[in-house]
């Protein structure tokens, strides 16, 4: 199957599940372009495109997500209508309840559930968590800022990953024999990156690289987590692109196909 007939064919199949996404194409990859508004939505589109390419059979073929989900307000979900239950029974929800008029600004001693105490002045304490002394509890009401006590006791102690200088810049691999970055070279940086990186020390994802095409796979906790797998590994010298094929584990379900 040529490039051109496999990019038709996925976006005839994101057009039958009612997705309206722009799909290209070059000797190697498709890309889809387009907005979506769930984290469902999108990854439903992506499964249709790597589906079709796994038919085709055509290794080396890939997916680049320019996908955006824009998210949609309860009034925007398609003109459906919410049930009490969709909205958690609030007030105004269910016919015939109305709200009730406010006391005066500020006035909750209508609400049994919250006391005198609660509302009294809470007590000052200092950073660690321990009391202030009455004096000082006044100077804090008054505005005075409180400073601590200096501990002169100083340690060794480095934080390895994540926090140092070097983590936030961009990482250069070694070139090859011709002067190129390998993409074995640029595999080994990103791999560095994600290990060494605060953000993405924990992750499990797994890194391909196709001509300085870096594809990130795996699954992640949330959305968060994959983008900044992305922006970790874009920091790398010599990565021309790179491509978001994770999944979330909280998003288990895929819309179905008609």
């Amino acid at each position: 199957m040529k490039p051109a007939d496999l990019a038709s064919q996925i976006a005839s199949d994101l057009a039958d599940d009612g997705f309206d996404l722009i799909v290209e194409h070059d000797e190697q990859r498709i890309v889809i372009s387009g907005e979506v508004t769930t984290d469902r939505e999108h990854d439903g589109a992506l499964d249709i495109a790597n589906s079709a390419i796994a038919n085709a059979d055509m290794p080396g073929f890939r997916v680049d997500d320019n996908i955006e989900v824009s998210g949609a307000m309860p009034d925007e979900a398609g003109g459906a209508d919410l049930s009490e239950s969709d909205v958690a029974g609030f007030r105004g929800a269910t016919p015939g309840l109305e709200d009730d008029e406010s006391p005066i600004p500020g006035d909750f001693t209508d609400q049994p559930s919250i006391s005198s105490q609660d509302l009294a002045q809470p007590e000052v304490l200092s950073d660690d968590g321990r009391p202030l002394g009455p004096d000082v509890s006044r100077r804090a009401e008054e505005g005075e800022t409180y400073v601590p006590p200096i501990d002169p006791v100083g340690t060794n102690d480095s934080v390895i990953g994540g926090f140092s200088r070097s983590s936030m810049d961009s990482t250069e691999p070694e070139r090859s024999s011709d002067g190129t970055y390998g993409d074995e070279a640029i595999l080994d940086a990103v791999e560095r990156e994600l290990r060494e990186d605060s953000a993405t020390a924990g992750l499990d994802v797994r890194v391909a690289v196709v001509n300085g095409y870096v594809t990130l796979s795996g699954e992640v906790a949330d959305i968060v987590d994959a983008e900044n797998a992305e922006e970790v590994a874009a920091r790398v010298i010599g990565v021309v692109e790179v491509s978001d094929a994770m999944t979330v584990s909280g998003l288990e379900h895929r819309p179905e196909r008609r």
